[in-house]
């Protein structure tokens, strides 16, 4: 019976009596030959665009930056007026394709920016001109509805830098967004362009994180405001983390009049919030916290214990010399050693008293006193 050709194709006699053999290798080799010079070609084009536009971009940039150390220095009055119908005045004007082609703007604004970024006073105020003349805000505010969240923090990020105030409400709006990123971008530029940056938190529900937190104290300090919020407005808030950031802002500014408040906050629930509250206490308390602070000590875990001596290590005197020595018996070495530093820190007859504890201490409580004592005197 004949075979078909199919079967004829896939039979031993067949592959190994040479009639399909040498053609499938030389079409093999051919193939491969043409797919690597298809790919050194795209390679070689690929690199000859990149290093067109990144001599392109070269030149831009040093035209732009050049432009902009004259406009900065002084020798233009109206910025726009010079950049489109006077530049024939000046080899360093800007011409139409400037001003209107994407990858120019693109390169120009990036150098505004980073120009705007290193000025103050009236220099920074002709670039921040020369920005808005251009047309860059409405571009950025476009930007804060993309989709793609990368850009929308770009847009964040330039409008905060430009102190654009009429972009507070979109940005607002992105503090709910579903990317952390942007809601920690729009936290931040709220606090700088809002004339009330943190009324947010009133209603806020989210949880705050660290960084979110970190940044509202960093946009905080930086814009260094006057009209400072009192914090404790916050410390019947719902939102938990809202009420630890609200802790940690009354250390950070020395609220003082918050240290009251604050030793209510002493036997909350909440392990974090304790600890916030701890912490602050220890920046702007007086003496009159220290009985909250020893009778929260007493009610307190293990694991707090060494915060709260911490703590009272900056509010006591020598009255506490007694609390202090007490507590060299706990078991636990980091509390020893907590209770060692604060007695160490009191003055001479407290570090008398802790020489004196040494001889009949046992070998811990000796490397505990050991230790307090020197890093009392290297300090």
């Amino acid at each position: 019976m004949k075979q078909l050709p199919i079967y004829r194709f896939w039979s031993e006699d067949f592959l190994t009596n040479g009639e399909l053999l040498l053609p499938v290798i030389i079409s093999m080799a051919m193939f491969f030959a043409f797919a690597a010079i298809v790919l050194v070609v795209i390679t070689l084009i690929h690199r000859g665009v990149w290093n067109i536009r990144f001599l392109k971009t070269q030149k831009l940039q040093h035209k732009y930056e050049n432009y902009l150390a004259e406009l900065v220095s002084g020798t233009y009055d109206d910025p726009l007026l010079h950049t489109i119908n006077q530049q024939q005045k000046s080899t360093l004007a800007l011409g139409i394709q400037d001003i209107t082609q994407p990858f120019n703007r693109n390169i120009l604004r990036r150098q505004i920016l980073l120009l705007h970024q290193n000025l103050f006073g009236q220099d920074a105020g002709r670039i921040r001109e020369l920005y808005l003349s251009l047309g860059f805000k409405d571009e950025a505010l476009k930007k804060l509805t993309s989709s793609r969240w990368k850009i929308i923090i770009e847009a964040i990020k330039e409008l905060e830098q430009m102190g654009i105030r009429e972009a507070h409400e979109p940005i607002f709006q992105l503090i709910n967004h579903r990317n952390k990123t942007v809601k920690t971008a729009a936290i931040r530029a709220k606090v700088h362009l809002d004339t009330s940056p943190l009324s947010f938190l009133d209603d806020y529900t989210a949880a705050l994180t660290d960084w979110q937190q970190s940044n509202i104290a960093y946009a905080l300090l930086r814009i260094q405001r006057t009209d400072m919020p009192d914090f404790t407005r916050w410390y019947d808030h719902q939102n938990e983390t809202v009420l630890a950031f609200a802790i940690k802002m009354c250390g950070l500014f020395n609220q003082g009049k918050a240290a009251k408040s604050t030793t209510t906050l002493l036997i909350h629930p909440n392990i974090h919030i304790k600890k916030a509250a701890i912490k602050t206490l220890s920046l702007i308390g007086t003496t009159t916290e220290i009985p909250a602070l020893i009778e929260a000590y007493s009610a307190s875990s293990d694991l707090l214990k060494p915060d709260i001596l911490t703590a009272l290590q900056l509010l006591s005197k020598d009255t506490e010399i007694p609390f202090f020595e007490i507590q060299l018996q706990h078991k636990d070495n980091d509390i020893r050693l907590a209770a060692a530093q604060s007695m160490a820190r009191l003055g001479t007859a407290s570090r008398q008293r802790l020489k004196f504890l040494f001889d009949d201490a046992d070998k811990d409580l000796k490397q505990v006193i050991t230790h307090a004592l020197k890093v009392k005197s290297n300090s």
